[in-house]
């Protein structure tokens, strides 16, 4: 019974990080009160940058954190969601970036 207790609060936990909050358990993000309407892979993606703000990811970490199995993906697919997700974000807050590229790196989340 502990342990489904201790399972069920982990679904249940909320990231947040300046002004994204994220809700695992109902897969939503929000941001100045604002839902992004974000994809299944869109949020894996917002999620792994938004719970280590300032890491820098590569793109190759980005693809193994959004897609579980072994599917082939090219590295441009993470720009696509990256470009998504800066739009829905900047649809909210026009004057604010917080997902940043890192010239020749990858991408990282900055609040």
């Amino acid at each position: 019974v502990k342990a489904v207790l201790r399972r069920s609060r982990r679904a249940e936990r909320a990231s947040e990080g300046g002004g994204v909050k994220l809700d695992e358990a109902g897969h939503r993000a929000t941001i100045g009160g604002s839902d992004l309407n974000l994809t299944a892979v869109e949020f894996q993606l917002l999620k792994v940058l938004v719970d280590h703000p300032g890491r820098i990811y590569t793109r190759d970490q980005l693809i193994d954190a959004m897609y579980r199995d072994e599917r082939v993906v090219s590295d441009r697919t993470v720009d696509s969601h990256i470009k998504k997700i800066r739009r829905k974000i900047s649809a909210v807050l026009p004057d604010r970036e917080v997902v940043h590229s890192v010239y020749g790196l990858g991408y990282k989340y900055e609040s």
